[in-house]
């Protein structure tokens, strides 16, 4: 198993830590993430898709988790993943705006965002270098970094 492979296990890490601080939305949402990371990772193709589709829902659910509504994130799975499996919906600029959403979110929830913004930006430095030579380690990094600041932004 690849070092990417294994490092989808940080979101899984991170979506037990928040079970633990009831914090079930986000927690599902990550340990999502996590599962369908690694199945992607593994199988490739379009199990890429299912990567996709946690990293909707992981967004989703910890942006509805701050802004105080949690049970919405229910009745949005099955469009979500309706949407990125079904229809093969991948965008860049989906998963960047949801990710603006939840740093607002946990800013509006008074958490401190400055941290996980950095994790972030050092995540996907690492990541797009990791394109050109040192992919497992940069790209492991990523899944490690990006779990740990997912956790941070989760009120």
């Amino acid at each position: 198993m690849k070092p990417d492979d294994w490092s989808n296990s940080a979101y899984i890490i991170a979506g037990f830590a928040l079970a633990v601080t009831q914090a079930y939305v986000p927690a599902f949402g990550l340990i999502f993430l996590g599962i369908a990371s690694y199945i992607a990772h593994v199988e490739g193709g379009d199990w890429w898709y299912s990567d996709w589709a946690g990293m909707y829902l992981a967004m989703v659910a910890i942006t509805l988790h701050n802004v105080g509504h949690p049970l919405y994130f229910w009745a949005v799975i099955a469009p979500i993943l309706v949407g990125t499996l079904y229809y093969k919906f991948d965008s860049y600029a989906l998963t960047g705006a949801l990710w603006c959403a939840v740093v607002a979110s946990a800013y509006l929830a008074g958490l401190s965002v400055a941290i996980p913004v950095v994790l972030f930006a050092l995540a996907l430095g690492l990541r797009q270098l990791g394109e050109v030579r040192h992919y497992q380690f940069n790209h492991s990094a990523w899944h490690l970094l990006t779990a740990y600041g997912f956790y941070l932004l989760v009120s």
